[in-house]
């Protein structure tokens, strides 16, 4: 703007980072930690108007401040269809985009179970699988065009899939009823399960092996595993809390971590208990994850981090905050980045 110094108050960005190898795709570069073409696409500037350098146009989520007073400048307005936001500036979608950058191409799939779901896990080949209260299991196909349910419960024979099978009114009171199908008012059915069991986490091999953890109904852990497009209980898991995550680097090195601290690792054989914790360390485990075998993250309440090494040995390491944290991913050796 003519006749002003402006000062952007900007965010923390952590798409890429030259400086600790964290690095664009072909044909990008690292500006201000997010990944952009290094030249502006001529076709996407929009025509020149007369006072147009004077003013914001959007909210790209910048701040802009006159120097002089301090106070805010606000944008004008939003930008068009077809057009994005970026530093306060309106620019034209790039030649054969089909949606503007920053919308959202998210689309709504109704399923007739109603419950929540709490991790989601998409194969290389597009298949996508989410797990939830009761036991859900959801399973998309690639494109995503229908959610078929694919919940069950081994001691269930009236409800089978959570409804799956013929609608049936289950009473609570019922011994082998898992579910409800109470019927909608457009006369679809709606599947409403009532057993406090609940799947926290789902992983996956790259062909489709899966497997989901959780809690059984009496607060123990509860494991589930699919092969061939069947799922099983796993009867070999014998811990006393809940399970809250799963990761594995390959089919034989599969980890799960939950309540007290509780490892448990499958070789590709069958599961047994992981490393124990150091001497004093008994949080909730929350997450885990790492950069491969031998390289791997426990994370959880409280800002606990302990980091397997080679040795087979688990090292806590300081979080720098005594906030829980839920999730943990890593790009390689050293790399590593955790949500509380």
């Amino acid at each position: 703007m003519a006749g002003k110094t402006l000062f952007m108050r900007l965010t923390l960005v952590s798409e890429c980072d030259e400086a600790t190898g964290v690095h664009c795709p072909g044909g990008q570069s690292c500006v201000e930690g997010v990944c952009r073409a290094p030249l502006v696409n001529n076709q996407t500037l929009l025509p020149y108007t007369k006072g147009m350098e004077n003013e914001f146009a959007c909210d790209s989520g910048t701040q802009f401040v006159l120097s002089s007073t301090g106070a805010l400048i606000p944008p004008k307005g939003d930008c068009g269809a077809g057009q994005f936001c970026q530093e306060g500036t309106c620019y034209a979608n790039p030649p054969g985009a089909t949606q503007a950058i920053g919308v959202s191409d998210w689309t709504p799939r109704p399923v007739d179970v109603s419950t929540t779901v709490h991790s989601v896990f998409t194969t290389p080949g597009g298949d996508v699988f989410g797990v939830g209260e009761h036991g859900i299991i959801l399973h998309a196909p690639p494109g995503g065009s229908t959610v078929s349910d694919e919940t069950f419960d081994p001691r269930a024979t009236r409800c089978g899939a959570c409804g799956a099978r013929a609608p049936t009114i289950c009473g609570r009171s019922a011994p082998a009823a898992w579910c409800c199908i109470a019927p909608r008012p457009a006369g679809r059915p709606t599947r409403r399960c009532h057993r406090r069991r609940a799947l926290s986490s789902v992983w996956g091999t790259p062909d489709g092996e899966l497997w989901a953890v959780g809690r059984k109904a009496d607060g123990s852990a509860a494991l589930v595993h699919r092969l061939g497009g069947n799922w099983l209980a796993d009867a070999t898991i014998h811990a006393p809390g809940e399970l809250s995550a799963i990761w594995g680097s390959s089919r034989n090195d599969v980890w799960a971590v939950g309540a007290g601290f509780e490892i448990l690792r499958f070789d590709g054989g069958s599961w047994r208990a992981g490393p124990t914790a150091p001497a004093g360390v008994t949080a909730d485990l929350l997450a885990v994850g790492g950069s491969g075998q031998g390289d791997v993250y426990f994370v959880g309440r409280g800002g606990s981090v302990g980091h397997l090494g080679a040795d087979g040995q688990i090292a806590m390491q300081p979080a720098g905050m005594t906030n829980d944290l839920y999730a943990v991913w890593a790009s390689g050796p050293g790399d590593v980045y955790n949500r509380r």
